[in-house]
């Protein structure tokens, strides 16, 4: 009775022992896993998905430690400047104005009147211990307006 079993239960394992190994090529049934393994390793690998919808802000963190102290920055005026405006000095088309020998040109502007409402202002800038103003319109006045600064 033994030989009656064994011989049924040699014939099953024999008959798995083949259906395993003709599934892969070479005889090898775990390394036909890993090899499918590895193929579904590169597939998730190259996976390209769309970036869904920005999150929310998160929180403030934390304030973060004080920086290093900055260079000594350049010296100020020795004393408080002591400005006035000079101006407006008129002309047709073009207009200079000049602080006097005792201060230093350190602004000025330009107005112009008497031509198209949007008459440009073509240069506006100093000029010598002044400020020159020059507009579009040849015919048109304008007014040139310097700030003098002294100091002490």
């Amino acid at each position: 009775m033994k030989k009656i079993f064994l011989v049924p239960v040699i014939g099953i394992l024999f008959l798995a022992t083949t259906v395993i190994a003709t599934e892969d090529p070479n005889g090898q049934p775990f390394q036909a896993l890993w090899d499918a393994i590895a193929n579904l390793q590169d597939q998730i690998d190259n996976i390209q998905s769309t970036p869904g919808p920005q999150g929310e802000q998160g929180p403030e963190g934390p304030q973060g430690e004080t920086g290093p102290e900055g260079p000594q920055g350049p010296p100020g005026p020795s004393a408080p400047l002591n400005c006035t405006t000079v101006g407006p000095q008129s002309g047709t088309g073009k207009a200079t104005v000049n602080c006097s020998v005792d201060y230093s040109v350190t602004g000025g502007g330009c107005t112009s009147y008497g031509g198209p409402v949007a008459t440009e202002i073509k240069h506006s800038h100093p000029q010598g211990n002044g400020w020159f103003c020059e507009v579009a319109c040849a015919s048109c006045g304008v007014q040139a307006y310097a700030v003098c600064c002294k100091t002490g």
